[in-house]
C-alpha cells in the first residue's frame, strides 16, 4: 500500500477495500450486495454499505437493531456487527451505510503481526526504527520519501510486532501491544496517531488472522512531540520504549499515561494559548506527582501538596535535570519576565496560569500579550516533554537546550 492515501478525482481520500460480495442483513434478513472498507472522511472508520430496494432502509429501525446494531453475515461465513447511520437514496434503491465494530477473524496464535501506521511520520529519523522491551520487538518502517505538509489522514509507514524469542503469541496479546504503541506514538507525534488493519502471519508467512479496526487519530498537522522538531531526538523512540512499556503494563500507571497522552494531544490541537496552557499545567502536576512522589519518593504526598505550584514545578525540573531559566529565544516571555520580575520559567507559567483561572486575577492578563501566553505554554510543553522522557528512562535527550 502506498504511503499517502490515494486521492479520488474530487480530491477526497480513496478507501481501503476489505470485502465485496453478498451480505446477509440481520439474523433472518435478506442477502444483498454490499462492501466493507476503511474510509477516511469525514472521520476514519471501518464502514459497511448494503444496497437494497427502496424501503429496505426502514428495516434498520425495526426492533432492537437501532440500539444494539445489526448482525452481518458475509458470503464467506464471517460475521460482524454494524451500526447503520447513513442512507443514500435513489428512485428505486437505497444504500444503507454504517460503522463496523472492531472484529477479528482467524486462528488462535500468530508468529508476527503487521499493521499500517496512520499519521506518524518520523521526520528526519532512520527509515527503520527498532523498539525492544519486555520480551517484544517492534519495527517501524517510515515512508521518508513522502511530503507530509498537508492536513488530513495519511498512511505514513508500517509496524511489525513479534516476540523477542521469535515464538508464537495470542493475537489478543499483540493487539494489546498495538494499543500501547498508539499511546506511545501519540506522545511522539504530539497529536493522535494510530495503527490500522493489523494482520497476523504464521511460521510460513501466510495470513492466519486479521482485525478490521482503526484507532483514534487526528487529522495530520505538524505536531509537537518526541518525533518532531528536535534534532536531538534521533534514537529517542528506541530509548524510551522499554520504560514506557514497563509502566504501561502496570495497571497503576496505565491510567496516568492515557491522561498524559490525551491532554498533550488536546493541547496541541488548541490554537488558544490559554486553553493549551491549562491542559499542560495539569500534565505537569501529574508528572510532578509521578516523578517526585511515586517514583522518586523524595517528599510525602502531604508535603508535595503543601508546596506552592511554582515550587512543585521547580522540584520536578530539578529531578528531571531541566533548566528552569527562560530561554532568550522566547523573546516575548523573556521580556515580560524581566518587566514583571518573574524569576524563572515556573514562576512565569504559574503567574499566567493563575490569571487565566481566577476571575479576580484576570486583570493581570492585561500585562501580557497573547504571544507571551503562547510562548509560556510552549515552554510548559517543553518541560512536559523533558519530564516524560525522564519518567520513561531517557538519559541524553535535552531538546530544551537548542530549540529556542
Amino acid at each position: 500500500m502506498k504511503g499517502r492515501v490515494r486521492a479520488n478525482a474530487d480530491g477526497t481520500a480513496a478507501p481501503v477495500h476489505l470485502y465485496s460480495g453478498p451480505i446477509t442483513f440481520g439474523q433472518d434478513g435478506p442477502t444483498l450486495p454490499g462492501w466493507i472498507r476503511l474510509i477516511w472522511e469525514p472521520e476514519p472508520r471501518v464502514e459497511c454499505g448494503i444496497e437494497g430496494e427502496a424501503g429496505f432502509d426502514n428495516q434498520v429501525l425495526v426492533g432492537e437493531w437501532a440500539q444494539n446494531g445489526v448482525l452481518l453475515t458475509l458470503g464467506d461465513g464471517r460475521q460482524c456487527l454494524s451500526h447503520p447511520d447513513r442512507w443514500d437514496h435513489w428512485e428505486d434503491r437505497v444504500l444503507v451505510r454504517g460503522s463496523i465494530e472492531p472484529v477479528a477473524f482467524g486462528g488462535v496464535s500468530v508468529r508476527r503481526m503487521r499493521a499500517l501506521l496512520v499519521n506518524l511520520p518520523l521526520i528526519n529519523r532512520p527509515r527503520i526504527t527498532g523498539l525492544v522491551g519486555n520480551g517484544w520487538r517492534l519495527r517501524l518502517k517510515d515512508l521518508t520519501n513522502e511530503d507530509w505538509d498537508g492536513k488530513g489522514f495519511f498512511i505514513t509507514g508500517s509496524l511489525l510486532v513479534e516476540r523477542e524469542d521469535g515464538g508464537e503469541f495470542e493475537p489478543g496479546r499483540g493487539v494489546a501491544i498495538l494499543e500501547a504503541f498508539d499511546y506511545f506514538a501519540t506522545l511522539a507525534q504530539g497529536s493522535w496517531a494510530t495503527h490500522a488493519l493489523p494482520i497476523g502471519t504464521g511460521a510460513a508467512g501466510r495470513i492466519e488472522w486479521q482485525r478490521w479496526t482503526i484507532g483514534q487519530v487526528d487529522r495530520y498537522e505538524s505536531g509537537d512531540g518526541w518525533a518532531t522538531h528536535y534534532s536531538e531526538s534521533v534514537g529517542v523512540l528506541s530509548e524510551l520504549w522499554p520504560g514506557f512499556l514497563t509502566k504501561w503494563e502496570d495497571p497503576e500507571w496505565q491510567g496516568t499515561i492515557r491522561t498524559l497522552a490525551t491532554l498533550l494531544a488536546e493541547a496541541t490541537a488548541h490554537t488558544d494559548g490559554e486553553a493549551a496552557l491549562l491542559m499542560i499545567d495539569v500534565v505537569l502536576e501529574l508528572l510532578s506527582w509521578a516523578i517526585v512522589v511515586s517514583v522518586g519518593d523524595m517528599v510525602s504526598a502531604e508535603g508535595h501538596d503543601r508546596l506552592q505550584g511554582p515550587d512543585r514545578l521547580r522540584l520536578l525540573l530539578a529531578v528531571a535535570g531541566i533548566d528552569r531559566r527562560i530561554p532568550d529565544g522566547l523573546k516575548e516571555l523573556a521580556a515580560a519576565a524581566q518587566r514583571l520580575r518573574w524569576i524563572d520559567g515556573p514562576h512565569a507559567i504559574a503567574q499566567i496560569r493563575d490569571a487565566v483561572v481566577h476571575p479576580r486575577k484576570r486583570y493581570n492578563l492585561r500585562e501580557v500579550s497573547p504571544s507571551t501566553i503562547l510562548e509560556a505554554q510552549l515552554l510548559a510543553r517543553d518541560y512536559a516533554h523533558g519530564a516524560i522522557s525522564h519518567l520513561f528512562g531517557a538519559t541524553a535527550w535535552k531538546p530544551w537546550t537548542s530549540r529556542w
